[in-house]
């Protein structure tokens, strides 16, 4: 049904608000349309100039000019968590990328020092902060009401003020006392709350209560008339005696301690009351001594009262008045300052706590190996008598596996757990027969060194150091067990699962081993393994049980770690159906496991450097730190250590079709590293060496498989890279037949047990880059001199190298996989590429090896060709294109070579090139910043900034860094740049430039020692000009992009506010005033709620700087005030007031047009200023009264804009008041924000 007219003219209920604020809103835009008049700042170099002897006479100096001392360049010494640098010495190294990742890893950290850094937060984060955390309530007589509770309340405050002690007592009953019995019990007393009291007399009074909850005294003990207080046993185990002149009173505490103490104090009542009464005698006596003409004043009479208070108001004077009411009292903001922390977000004014780079490490755990037994052993004497050990030596190796991500994440750890007469059955010779057939006799500078570290004591080793970064129940530890070679894995088997417990089978396996240890001591063949989770399930909880309960026997079909990944998912799952496949063989594997303890002695890195702390000599057994192995997609951090491993695993030999050998089944693959393929080059000795081995050796075998052609394999070989390798650094792989049974001849000849069966080989660096991954490999049949130069796929026209005989019609039977853990080689060959021309740009960068392995000719004219080679265009444009595919590089490569790249990206801008590859350079770190933000690493940004980065200029053109970087981030932010991503995530991560920028400024002028010059003269004007064309740019896109694009318009505007601060230090004082205006006449009035927050809070960062008081010029201007009327120009926003004090003038005119607007933006201009006023109030700096008077003449002005604007703060109708509103309205620095202020109207005069 339809509405009658008359009703639809009717208000509806709302109508009445919806009207008042069309009304306010008409009004409000009829005021605030008007933009805000700009003022000029005043020329504020030439103004301290010409005021110098004014200012530097002023008794407040310090608050007038700027210290001299406001920065510092430190060089902080790089700690290390070894004994020593892990870096080796590198004057010969040649190679830009290792030269540049060497010297980030060794350098000192240079950090910029802000003194007064401080005093540039907020109020809540200055130094001295003497804010109590509770305020005492004031109670006052007018407060209290005369109700029960009310008095009841008040008699407690009262009581709580005059009683020196309180607690429960037992009282004798008064019949009792007066019947005089001796034997009287506890329960027979009754138990009574004490109350000791001083009444207003400085009588001591006893009062007792029938409980603390009681107000209403029982009954009084007055002890003006005690004696004495005495124990007495005879009533009571803890009674004591209150003994009066004319009765005794007996009272009885619950413990000795609380009869001690009431007596402690109630014999120093008695000793106050004895002094009390031998001086009102004394006085007494005077007063009653006749004497002519005495006179007494009101004071005199009042000290002479026995009245505590009369005789404290008899001592008042009017300076000990005015000093007790400053005591304990209060600054106005301290009264607010609870309330203000809970709704103010301050965590944007806090900067990021930045810690050192440091090696970073997971969830770390200490292992022992303890012991290995099988029910296979021998009774061997040991010396008066016989002990069981085991019948031959075990070769052990643990690692861990995680079967979530399918990969090995550490590497081997092999422990030697040998009984030593088990081990000494493996002769020195045979075991060392390898290396002594390789030696040439010659010093061998290829082993890494080793410091003093004792060979012998780092020989047999059981303990290790585990790290594992993403613990999860999923992660398994695996041990696998190897013995010396001896026939097939099923015979080898038989006397180990046997179940016949006899000794005397023990002692023939023992017996039968020897000799073959004799023979092949240096050969061995898998065994067994087991395996067991490192954590409890569902939790990040250490597993601590000690041992491996399952022992299962390897099988030759599923060598490798993929099978083995298999079995432990079968493990995991429980799959009883494929576990009993497994054959298990009876025995077990104690080892030890728990969380690693601090300060562990005795450790060493993965490549053998000790751990601090580390005596010598060692008074520990070695601690291996065993390398972990994280998947590329992990998340990476830094790299700050030196470090060059790599990990060689064969995993497959193809054998059972080739036809050059007869005599090809027990396959031995051994492992070397070269540097030549000359016919007298010798394997270097840089690999890693087993238990009972030296640390490095010269070869390593892999386990050989009984009579099988295809052999899998699962040995990983670690060898320790050269620092400086070349294209002649190669992996050698010799292949041999073993020959497992014992010769006829009586006399045991070597050239019986292995024949050459092929040879392969892998280069370590082609074109430049470290070979990585997995890789299938030719097999030759023999080994000729050159053959490096040789390719089975490139044989014809110009060919030049050895004839050589391939295997198997030129297949590629070796199946290969090589891991890199190295922080100065990478395995990208799009970064390796970019160094490679950077370093050409650098004459001095040429080509350097003095190695012995090495010829390297050096060009006479390379610093020529340099030069012409640099200046073309064709280099120009190929070092932009090798800036422009790092854009393809992963951004964990990045994290890990972050400070050798960004170093030599910031580099590249001071030098020759052209705009094209500069820009190109911008588009890169850009991209590389957001990338790292993106992984949640912003924190390892802000520690290069404020430890690594270190600025250069130009050689040749004298560009500095900061100078290149305002010229090019301007480019970068110009209108005809169509691409918006790279404009976002610049204003999202303009804080990390801005940062840059302000530390080359600084570097820059302390290094060339301009920091002594006027400010005008510091920095070229056309510098300056950059900088003002960056800010036009940044403010451009803040106000253009804040709807679509928050969060990145938020982080570039306080980066812009925290640049501006920092300008301050460094450049012409005028010259960032005008920058800070610039940015405010970008805003229009009756704009967004978001850009007046970002308006406010870029005041409130730049007006946090540390020396705001002293840029505002808070003195009186000389001869500047000659009449009233221009005093009053002090009082008010005048020209000039904002001219001479120009950031609390502007402060206060945006605070005065915010007025007008809705109520969150006068909030939040009112906050502003309040946490402004805060500051200075906390500021210990301007502590004294004149000072403080000197920091209020900045804002004498806010009184008149409050008097403007008293009907927008003042309520029409007050509500009721409670504590709780009133700090809600303090908390909100807005009286509005108790009621809703929609409905109150605006009148042009203030309401009365």
């Amino acid at each position: 049904m339809s509405e009658r007219k008359f009703a639809q003219g009717l208000i509806r209920p709302g109508s009445a608000a919806l009207m008042r604020e069309t009304v306010s809103q008409a009004v409000r835009e009829s005021e605030v349309m008007t933009k805000p008049k700009q003022v000029e700042p005043l020329d504020y170099e030439t103004f301290v100039l010409k005021n110098r002897n004014v200012l530097e006479g002023d008794s407040d100096r310090d608050m007038l000019v700027f210290p001299n001392d406001d920065i510092q360049l430190k060089k902080m010494p790089r700690r290390f968590r070894t004994t020593k640098s892990t870096v080796p010495p590198s004057d010969n190294v040649s190679g830009l990328f290792v030269r540049e990742c060497l010297k980030s890893y060794s350098s000192n950290w240079s950090v910029l020092h802000w003194k007064y850094e401080p005093y540039s937060g907020s109020y809540a984060q200055l130094p001295r902060s003497d804010i109590p955390e509770e305020l005492i309530p004031q109670v006052y007589e007018v407060d209290i009401e005369h109700d029960a509770k009310e008095d009841e309340s008040a008699l407690k405050r009262t009581m709580s003020r005059t009683v020196t002690k309180a607690g429960y007592l037992y009282l004798t009953p008064d019949r009792q006392q007066e019947s005089g019995r001796i034997n009287i019990s506890v329960k027979s007393m009754k138990k009574r709350f004490f109350y000791l009291k001083q009444q207003v007399d400085t009588s001591y009074v006893l009062e007792y209560h029938k409980d603390d909850k009681k107000l209403e005294a029982k009954g009084i003990i007055y002890l003006d008339s005690l004696v004495d207080v005495v124990k007495n046993p005879k009533r009571g185990k803890f009674a004591f005696e209150l003994r009066m002149q004319e009765r005794a009173l007996t009272l009885s505490a619950d413990s000795e301690q609380d009869a001690d103490s009431w007596m402690t104090i109630l014999r120093r009542v008695l000793e106050v009351e004895r002094r009390v009464s031998t001086a009102v005698s004394y006085s007494s006596f005077e007063e009653n001594i006749p004497s002519a003409g005495r006179s007494e004043s009101l004071h005199e009479s009042l000290r002479q009262s026995r009245n505590p208070e009369l005789q404290k108001y008899a001592c008042e004077t009017e300076r000990s008045i005015r000093e007790a009411r400053q005591e304990g009292r209060q600054r106005l903001y301290k009264l607010y300052r609870h309330e203000m922390q809970k709704n103010e977000r301050l965590e944007d004014e806090e900067e990021p706590k930045v810690d050192f780079y440091g090696e970073r490490f997971g969830m770390r755990l200490l292992i022992k190996c303890e012991d290995l037994t099988f029910r296979l052993l021998v009774s061997l004497p040991h010396g008066d008598k016989h002990t069981v050990c085991q019948v031959e030596p075990y070769f052990t190796t643990l690692a861990l596996y995680d079967i979530r991500e399918e990969c090995k994440i550490s590497e081997d750890f092999h422990f030697d757990i040998n009984d030593p007469r088990v081990r000494d059955m493996i002769p020195k010779d045979i075991q060392m027969a390898p290396e002594m057939l390789n030696a040439n006799g010659k010093m061998d500078r290829s082993q890494p060194d080793i410091g003093s570290l004792d060979e012998e004591w780092l020989q047999f080793r059981n303990q290790a150091l585990f790290s594992v970064m993403r613990p999860h129940p999923e992660i398994y530890l695996v041990v696998r067990i190897e013995k010396v070679l001896h026939g097939s894995l099923t015979q080898s088997m038989e006397p180990y699962v046997n179940k016949n417990n006899d000794t005397r089978l023990g002692l023939k396996v023992h017996r039968q081993m020897s000799g073959v240890c004799q023979r092949l001591g240096h050969y061995r063949m898998p065994l067994a393994w087991a395996a067991r989770p490192l954590l409890k399930p569902f939790t990040q909880e250490i597993d601590t049980y000690s041992e491996f309960t399952t022992i299962y026997r390897q099988d030759q079909a599923t060598l490798t770690d993929a099978d083995l990944i298999k079995y432990l998912g079968y493990l995991k799952q429980k799959r009883v159906d494929k576990l009993s496949k497994l054959q298990s063989i009876p025995g077990s594997i104690q080892l030890t496991i728990e969380p690693l303890t601090p300060n562990l002695p005795n450790c060493l890195t993965p490549s053998l450097v000790p751990v601090r702390p580390f005596p010598e000599p060692p008074t520990n057994p070695v601690t291996y730190e065993v390398q972990e192995f994280l998947p590329e997609s992990t998340s990476s951090y830094p790299y700050t250590s030196y470090m060059n491993n790599l990990y060689v695993y064969p995993l497959h030999l193809k054998y059972d079709t080739q036809k050059s050998f007869t005599k090809a089944r027990n396959i031995a693959c051994v492992i070397e590293f070269r540097d030549s393929d000359s016919p007298d080059a010798t394997p270097l000795k840089c690999i890693y060496g087993r238990p009972g081995m030296p640390a490095f050796v010269r070869t390593a075998s892999a386990a050989v498989l009984h009579h099988c052609t295809a052999p899998p394999m699962y040995e990983e070989v670690k060898v320790a890279l050269p620092l400086q390798l070349h294209e002649r650094h190669h992996i050698l792989f010799r292949f041999y037949h073993v020959s497992c049974e014992s010769p006829k001849a009586s006399i045991k000849k070597r050239e019986n047990v292995e024949t050459a069966v092929g040879y392969a080989w892998i280069p370590i660096v082609k074109n430049g880059v470290v070979t990585v991954d997995e890789q299938n490999i030719f097999v030759a049949q023999d080994l000729p001199p050159g053959y490096l130069t040789s390719d089975p796929q490139g044989f014809g026209k110009g060919y030049a190298g050895p004839i050589i005989k391939w295997i198997d019609n030129t297949k590629a039977l070796l199946r290969v996989y090589l891991r890199l853990v190295s922080t100065v080689y990478t395995k990208d060959v799009h970064l390796q590429k970019f160094f490679a021309h950077c370093e050409k740009m650098d004459p001095a960068a040429e080509a350097i090896d003095n190695s012995e392995t090495c010829n390297v000719l050096k060009k006479a004219d390379l610093k020529t060709l340099v030069d012409r080679a640099v200046n073309t265009g064709e280099f120009q444009r190929q070092l932009a294109n090798c800036v422009k595919v790092l854009h393809a590089v992963e951004i964990g490569t990045f994290t890990k070579f972050l400070l050798p790249v960004l170093n030599q990206l910031f580099r590249l801008l001071a030098m020759d090139v052209n705009e094209d590859v500069a820009q190109n350079v911008i588009r890169l770190l850009i991209h590389v910043v957001h990338g790292i933000h993106a992984t949640g690493k912003a924190d390892i940004l802000h520690a290069y900034v404020k430890y690594v980065f270190i600025t250069t200029t130009g050689s040749i053109t004298g560009k500095t860094i900061h100078e290149e970087l305002a010229r090019n981030l301007t480019v970068a932010l110009r209108p005809a740049n169509a691409d918006l991503i790279l404009i976002n995530n610049l204003l999202g991560h303009s804080a990390f430039f801005f940062d840059i920028i302000i530390k080359s400024m600084a570097q820059h002028l302390m290094g060339s020692d301009r920091m002594k010059l006027p400010r005008t003269e510091r920095f070229p004007t056309d510098f300056q000009f950059r900088v003002q064309t960056l800010v036009q740019a940044i403010v451009q896109h803040i106000i253009s992009k804040y709807k679509e694009n928050g969060t990145e318009t938020h982080s570039a505007n306080v980066g812009l506010a925290n640049f501006i601060k920092r300008c301050f230090t460094f450049m012409d004082r005028n010259f960032v005033l005008k920058l800070v205006n610039l940015y405010m006449e970008k805003f229009s009035p009756g704009g967004s709620k978001v850009l007046y927050e970002y308006k406010f809070e870029f005041l409130r960062i730049v007006c946090a700087y540390e020396h705001y008081v002293a840029l505002n010029l808070p003195m009186v201007r000389p001869n500047a005030i000659r009449n009233i009327k221009e005093f009053y120009h002090e009082f008010t926003l005048s020209d000039d007031f904002r001219k001479h004090h120009f950031l609390s003038g502007l402060l206060l005119v945006e605070l005065k047009y915010a007025m007008r607007e809705y109520r969150d933006t006068r909030k939040l201009a009112i906050g502003v200023l309040r946490n402004q006023l805060a500051k200075h109030a906390f500021d210990d700096r301007y502590a004294s009264r004149r000072q403080q008077s000197k920091v209020v003449s900045l804002y004498l002005p806010f009184l008149g804009i409050v008097l403007e604007n008293v009907n927008r703060l003042i309520l029409q109708q007050p509500p009721q008041m409670t504590s709780s509103h009133s700090s809600a309205i303090f908390a909100n620095g807005d009286v509005s924000s108790v009621v809703d202020l929609s409905h109150i109207s605006m009148p042009s005069t203030p309401q009365r």
